[in-house]
């Protein structure tokens, strides 16, 4: 069907047209910094490869590992992407690129680790040897993106498998990363955040309350660095656009917003704690989703990907984690979200047919959009113990899903399941809280122009 064969270059158009402006320059001209000794750390990986991959079963259940072993390790995988020999390969027809290669074997190579640690359930290796993988990624993050877009736009796709790992010290690195405040470059940012995916959905704290977990040293650490990942996301999504910013610079400044609202949408809860006894909404998630589905609410406006990321966010939450929350406003903007996408989508349809120039990119990949939203709704209906809103949005949903992707002819979406959307659930007051009064929330306002 060629309205969704045309899905992939439109994503990878915007991508690389996301990317090409956030670094400044032709991200694939050639890089001028070399990090580490080329020849050293090659031999030794060759020479050492099979001591520390004993080390990674750990058998013995060592609790200590050789300081040099891991570092050269560590510089290895970091740094090999900014070496002349990896970057400036001629690659052969058929062959696979020196640097793709990379990050498939740095794959492996921590896959390898992930799966020892659950096999021996020792966590020994990891928490030795990911700090020194933190330290010496850092280097290569320090590194000056727009005089090396090649080895950065490369090598800062390892981060999201480095978060498999799943330490918090990785975690605590990787909202450095994020931190608006910190002035890193956004497309050090935009790897980070695609990286602390690996920590959700986030593990949450309501009612009946336990104190004693308050004393509880892995669960507050764990809750702690929730707490962070939440909050530097939502100061990110959050964060003010640059003065005098061009129309390109907005559209990449957007795209970063809908990255990061796809990493919070996956949290999973509606916050990570809301406990009557402390009084207060910790880690806040479904407040700032709402709120980017509420018009004129943010700057700049949203575009219809970040709303469909926010909306997803919502019914991928489980409403059960957390009795003080109230969904209500979330089924209304859910629905209302959903029925503006149907109506996108129906405005698509006639170039779905079209074989001439008059014909146009779709606003979204439709097919992969309405098969997330098959997903999400059927378990918002499970979780929420088949609340009718929900069993009525996933009827909705059923709808959309039979129309847009037939596997002989697609149809435009019937205005009647739009309408029942927007009928969903009443809208909220113009001031509202989507958690009970016994615990303070942030308030949400539905502007009155």
């Amino acid at each position: 069907m060629p309205h969704f064969r045309r899905r992939g270059p439109l994503v990878f158009g915007l991508v690389a047209s996301a990317l090409s402006i956030l670094f400044g320059v032709d991200w694939a001209q050639g890089q001028v910094a070399q990090l580490g000794n080329s020849k050293e750390l090659d031999q030794l990986h060759r020479d050492k490869g099979g001591a520390l991959n004993l080390l990674i079963s750990n058998t013995e259940k060592k609790k200590t590992f050789p300081a040099d072993l891991l570092d050269g390790a560590a510089q290895y995988w970091a740094f090999r992407v900014t070496w002349p020999s990896i970057l400036d390969a001629k690659v052969d027809p058929g062959k696979t690129d020196p640097m793709l290669q990379h990050l498939k074997d740095f794959n492996g190579h921590i896959k390898r680790i992930v799966d020892a640690k659950a096999q021996a359930q020792d966590p020994a290796f990891v928490n030795a040897y990911s700090p020194v993988l933190v330290t010496r990624f850092r280097e290569l993050t320090n590194m000056n993106v727009v005089a090396n877009p090649r080895a950065l736009s490369i090598g800062l796709q390892m981060l999201p498998t480095l978060a498999k790992l799943q330490t918090e010290g990785i975690s605590d690195y990787l909202v450095e990363l994020i931190d608006p405040d910190k002035g890193k470059h956004d497309v050090v940012k935009l790897w980070a955040i695609r990286a602390l995916r690996e920590y959700m959905p986030v593990e949450t704290w309501g009612e009946p309350f336990d104190s004693t977990l308050l004393q509880n040293k892995p669960k507050m650490a764990r809750k702690k660095g929730d707490e962070a990942r939440i909050d530097v996301l939502s100061r990110f999504i959050l964060r003010p656009l640059p003065a005098n910013a061009t129309a390109e610079e907005i559209d990449a400044y957007r795209y970063l917003r809908k990255e990061a609202l796809e990493t919070l949408g996956q949290a999973g809860a509606p916050a990570v704690a809301a406990i009557g006894a402390l009084g207060k909404v910790d880690g806040p998630v479904a407040p700032l989703l709402l709120r980017v589905l509420i018009p004129k609410n943010m700057m700049p406006e949203t575009t219809l990907l970040e709303r469909n990321e926010a909306a997803l966010g919502l019914c991928n939450m489980n409403p059960k984690l957390l009795e003080k929350y109230e969904p209500a406003a979330a089924y209304h903007f859910i629905g209302s979200t959903l029925a503006e996408l149907g109506t996108a989508y129906n405005a698509d349809f006639p170039n779905f047919v079209k074989t001439d120039d008059t014909r146009r990119p779709p606003q979204l990949p439709w097919r992969i959009t309405m098969k997330r939203w098959e997903q999400a709704a059927g378990k918002l209906v499970k979780n929420s113990n088949k609340d009718k809103r929900a069993v009525a949005l996933e009827e909705r949903v059923k709808n959309m899903v039979k129309a847009a992707i037939s596997p002989t002819t697609p149809a435009t979406i019937n205005p009647r399941d739009i309408a029942e959307l927007i009928k969903l659930e009443a809208s909220p007051t113009e001031s509202f809280f989507v958690f009970k009064a016994v615990v303070k929330s942030p308030e949400l306002k539905i502007p009155t122009e």
